[in-house]
């Protein structure tokens, strides 16, 4: 693990992604994104019942890899894995200082504990200190970690973050040579909503819900684009989509009622 001082060039980390990827190319895994900084310290809708004011981009959840994982009670070590629910449980109360010092205890005394180093980047991203976060999943692409779909979310999250113009030439270049990539194709979107190119963004949306038809989120985040850009009929299409499938996903982050209210105000204004 990289000392505290230390931390993982950008281009360290493409390269990396750029392995990952050639390696997980079968994986058709989905993914979905997690809230940025920013968002989090908002609600995901800003809108009220009544109202056309339109909506902030929701990235919660097109990678549910973000939420720390509740702790494995199959661990043989009874004392690592009850640090561990410590740990989870101090960063669901926003306990973040507590969980991160409880986390680096855990990898300390079990400098392979992958849960422990995933969880820490978790919490280091939720709290907006990305040079942390992205050093350790450096560290997870380059181990033999099973879920690194989760950790390619969450840094293709972080460098749409840092720098959307950057991150999108990045991705073009991901999207070229992993084509299939619903992933890739998401977070390209997000990327271009950041800077407001909202026919791209919509473009990039409507090919990851191709792929993808499934994911909620996408439609979600896609009718928020539509909405924004003053597509209010997609947006009112999209918006009824995501209600009538809401519930046959296991997705619960959407703000449903939030949703409900945001068609009623729509369907009064067209």
């Amino acid at each position: 693990m990289l000392a505290q001082d230390e931390y993982v060039s950008t281009n360290d980390i493409v390269k990396q992604i750029e392995k990952s990827l050639i390696f997980d190319k079968e994986s058709k895994q989905r993914i979905d994104v997690y809230k940025s900084r920013q968002d989090s310290k908002s609600p995901d809708i800003s809108i009220e019942s009544g109202k056309s004011d339109v909506l902030t981009i929701n990235e919660s959840d097109i990678n549910s890899g973000m939420e720390i994982v509740i702790v494995d009670e199959k661990k043989e070590n009874f004392d690592i894995k009850e640090k561990e629910r410590l740990a989870y449980n101090s960063a669901m109360i926003g306990q973040y200082e507590v969980a991160i010092q409880i986390f680096k205890q855990i990898i300390k005394d079990q400098p392979d504990n992958t849960y422990a180093k995933f969880s820490l980047a978790t919490v280091y991203q939720k709290i907006g200190q990305y040079r942390q976060a992205k050093n350790l999943y450096h560290e997870l692409l380059k181990s033999n970690y099973e879920n690194k779909e989760e950790v390619l979310g969450n840094l293709f999250t972080i460098l749409v973050d840092e720098s959307p113009r950057d991150s999108i030439y990045l991705l073009s270049r991901l999207s070229i040579q992993n084509p299939e990539s619903p992933i890739i194709l998401a977070h390209s979107a997000l990327a271009f909503e950041k800077i407001k190119n909202y026919d791209k963004a919509i473009s990039y949306f409507l090919k990851a819900i191709n792929l993808d038809d499934s994911n909620i989120s996408y439609k979600f985040n896609l009718a928020i684009i539509y909405d924004k850009s003053g597509k209010f009929e997609k947006a009112l299409e999209m918006y009824s989509e995501v209600v009538k499938n809401y519930f046959n996903t296991n997705n619960n982050s959407i703000p449903i009622e939030t949703v409900k209210k945001r068609i009623e105000t729509i369907r009064n204004k067209l």
